[in-house]
């Protein structure tokens, strides 16, 4: 069992140390992760169903009460409509949880089949905005086709490879310099776009960019380097 802990353990610090992180780099710790689960479960203790069933009845309403919790909880989102119809999955899962005729199926499984799916039907039901705020696919191609305009685009901060794999680009960002001095001096001089992100949301940024969108809790701007520098400039 140390076994395992330490390969998910290895496996997380390699892959933390990538700058573009993606969600699926944790698959390979899966497999581990499940056999220390499984080790740790006593079948014969095992009596949780009231508090799986308690999740589901969390999870309907989470559904079903979208309307007054996502636009808090993902304030950049432009996309605020779910797929509520995915509500109905765990509705039917608690119906079958509590239905106390003997089923051909483990209640263990059950339980543990039960919580997957209605976990998968809250994600589902959150896909819009979960993508319109997560996915770095359509940054990612509006950047490939400014390089292949023949412009140069530079990145502003941390993870400046985030884009490379979904905007399939063949030529890296340029990275700007940390250093306020030195970034002013590059956006005033040097020609071409900057990808630059930042928490809030800026009128001056959204008149002058080319592209905006939400990114990861936040809004992205592509802007030219030169009208990037004036509206800093201009917010000092």
């Amino acid at each position: 069992m140390v076994l395992c802990l330490a390969l998910f353990a290895i496996i997380l610090v390699i892959f933390s140390c990538f700058s573009g992180k993606q969600i699926h780099y944790l698959f390979p710790t899966f497999p581990f992760v499940a056999v220390w689960i499984a080790k740790q479960v006593d079948l014969r203790k095992f009596k949780t169903e009231f508090a799986v069933v308690g999740i589901l009845i969390l999870i309907v309403v989470l559904i079903f009460g979208s309307q007054f919790w996502v636009s808090k909880a993902f304030r950049s989102a432009e996309i605020t409509d779910l797929y509520q119809s995915w509500g109905i999955l765990p509705l039917l899962l608690i119906g079958l949880l509590l239905w106390k005729k003997t089923l051909p199926i483990d209640r263990l499984a059950l339980n543990i089949g039960a919580l997957l799916l209605s976990l998968s039907a809250l994600f589902a039901s959150l896909s819009p905005v979960l993508k319109n705020v997560y996915d770095v696919t359509e940054p990612g191609q509006r950047i490939h086709q400014l390089q292949s305009e023949g412009n140069q685009v530079s990145f502003i901060g941390k993870y400046h490879n985030t884009f490379g794999y979904a905007g399939k680009l063949e030529i890296p960002l340029h990275l700007v310099p940390s250093n306020q001095a030195e970034r002013d001096a590059f956006l005033r001089t040097e020609p071409g776009y900057t990808v630059w992100i930042q928490r809030h949301e800026s009128k001056a940024l959204e008149e002058n960019a080319i592209y905006t969108t939400p990114f990861r809790g936040q809004r992205l701007y592509v802007i030219e380097n030169k009208e990037l520098e004036k509206v800093l400039q201009a917010s000092k």
